[in-house]
């Protein structure tokens, strides 16, 4: 179990010219669960394979691409699953695939309000990563693997 502080930035873009669309910044923390090590993953893998899962918190500000539209706070929880392969005992490649529920949200994906009365509707989106983990210390094991 373990916690992580969390910065996230979408934006999605619904034409060639990139000027439709919205921008979603985030800030947040969230709990972090290695459930690779309680199924025995590790084990079985010789510590090369590792899965772990989290729950995310955030909040989030949404610009639209459009200049006509102010920006908006909205509250982001987030749900996924991060595989990691062991490169080393100084390396390791992650992805990610996190499902996001935005609590309310004032604009569409496209940029434009969902509404013409201002009432905010919830909403969700995907995000999925590749990344690289450098680990810090001279320990031969770090917490992801033991």
């Amino acid at each position: 179990m373990g916690t992580k502080i969390i910065f996230k930035s979408d934006k999605f873009v619904n034409d060639p010219g990139g000027n439709i669309g919205i921008q979603y910044n985030s800030l947040g923390a969230g709990l972090v669960y290695n459930a690779g090590k309680k199924i025995g993953l590790t084990y079985l893998t010789r510590d090369n394979l590792g899965l772990l899962v989290h729950l995310d918190g955030s909040i989030g500000f949404a610009n639209s691409l459009q200049q006509q539209f102010e920006s908006e706070k909205t509250q982001i929880i987030g749900f996924g699953i991060t595989p990691q392969y062991r490169i080393n005992n100084k390396f390791a490649i992650v992805s990610d695939f996190t499902y996001n529920i935005n609590l309310k949200q004032l604009y569409g994906f496209d940029g434009f309000p969902i509404n013409t009365n201002k009432v905010s509707e919830s909403g969700s989106f995907y995000n999925i990563s590749i990344g690289l983990i450098y680990y810090i210390g001279e320990n031969k094991y770090h917490s992801d693997w033991y």
